[in-house]
């Protein structure tokens, strides 16, 4: 009949989508709208708050640290936690102090002749001076055509590197007060916020498992940093004794320079390599032997970074090492410096709690690496 419906499927017009899917689809795209809009807002608190922040996360983790320390204290020796936390930070800070009495005053001297000795670095760097005269005159040349006013210009006073340092010291001393204050506090506290966390949560297994990854962060952590402290010791002490046989001034300073680099995977390595070769630059006449000590620091830094820390620190924790240059650059861009001394151990704590977490543990697999013994 020609009244009657087709009952071929395939002879039927095309339908239109459901008034469901294409909520389904909406619902979907609002929350990823949603989620995009909430991780911008999070990176730009994140770098925005850093003054807050940073204290805050560095008490935190150096509290994972010490805190074993003052419950052996408490525990074998009876002493108070809040008398421990005093002792402990009173020897940190006696320890800072110290190593800082050895390089604040060569590190201060060389920083300010830095741009006095440039010229006379020019002088020795002769043999390279062409290419970077081409190179410096082609920029030129694209700065002129891309700036056409560019001759009336006003000259900006140019800052030293020690004018640099002086004006950032004040707010690196109010962050650095405030990270002890809070770290004595922690300190002191002992498991107050533990047990008030699992006071919180209802379940007696979520109750278990968050004790356990509490503890678990804080044994790995603690292994981790003190495992890391130790290798960069013997990393800063090998570079110092370098760097006196081979003849550089204040071997002290470059010993202690690679102590605090080395806490920065890859960069720090990177960043003291060509500190010491500008040194070594300014100080021998001889090009080849100049590079002696930067040669000695990356050979030393290979046979640490290649046998020793993956020895060592491999039976402690493994982490990806993709994942360990991301965090690397993404903490370095947060937060600078200090975000890039951050990035590893927060990679540590994400990968923990990823693996208690079954929903989660996707991820911590992903961010870990390769056990040592395979």
């Amino acid at each position: 009949m020609a009244g009657e419906p087709s009952s071929d499927p395939e002879n039927d017009p095309p339908r239109p989508p459901s008034l469901r899917l294409l909520l389904s689809h909406g619902v979907g795209i609002r929350s990823l709208a949603l989620t995009v809009l909430m991780l911008l807002a999070v990176l730009y608190t994140l770098h925005f708050a850093k003054a807050v922040i940073l204290p805050i996360v560095l008490a935190v983790l150096m509290s994972m640290l010490l805190a074993p320390l003052v419950r052996l204290m408490n525990r074998k020796l009876r002493v108070p936690l809040g008398l421990g936390a005093g002792i402990v930070l009173a020897a940190l800070l006696g320890a800072i102090v110290l190593a800082a009495s050895f390089v604040v005053e060569p590190a201060t001297a060389w920083i300010r002749t830095v741009p006095e000795r440039i010229p006379e670095l020019k002088y020795r760097l002769t043999t390279f001076q062409k290419p970077l005269e081409k190179v410096r005159e082609a920029t030129q040349q694209v700065e002129q055509i891309t700036n056409p006013g560019s001759e009336n210009t006003v000259k900006v006073q140019e800052k030293t590197l020690l004018s640099i340092a002086m004006a950032q010291t004040p707010a690196f001393l109010a962050n650095l007060g405030v990270m002890f204050i809070l770290l004595y506090f922690l300190l002191a506290s002992g498991d107050v916020f533990l047990r008030k966390l699992v006071r919180m949560i209802p379940s007696f297994q979520d109750k278990r498992r968050a004790v356990e990854i509490a503890r678990e962060i804080e044994d790995r952590i603690a292994r981790y940093l003190r495992a890391v402290t130790v290798i960069n010791l013997g990393l800063g002490a090998a570079v110092g004794l370098a760097a006196y046989f081979i003849g550089l001034q204040n071997y002290l300073l470059w010993g202690v320079l690679a102590f605090v680099l080395n806490y920065i995977p890859y960069l720090g390595a990177m960043v003291g390599i060509t500190a010491t070769l500008l040194v070594s630059l300014f100080t021998f006449e001889s090009l080849g032997y100049a590079l002696v000590m930067p040669a000695a620091y990356l050979a030393l830094n290979a046979i640490e970074g290649n046998l020793v820390t993956p020895m060592v620190v491999g039976r402690i924790l493994t982490l990806n090492t993709a994942m360990v240059f991301i965090f690397l650059m993404f903490w370095g861009w947060i937060w600078g410096v200090v975000g890039a001394l951050l990035a590893v151990p927060i990679l540590a704590v994400i990968k923990i709690v990823c693996d208690h977490i079954a929903p989660l543990a996707p991820i911590g697999e992903f961010v870990g690496g390769e056990p040592a013994d395979e």
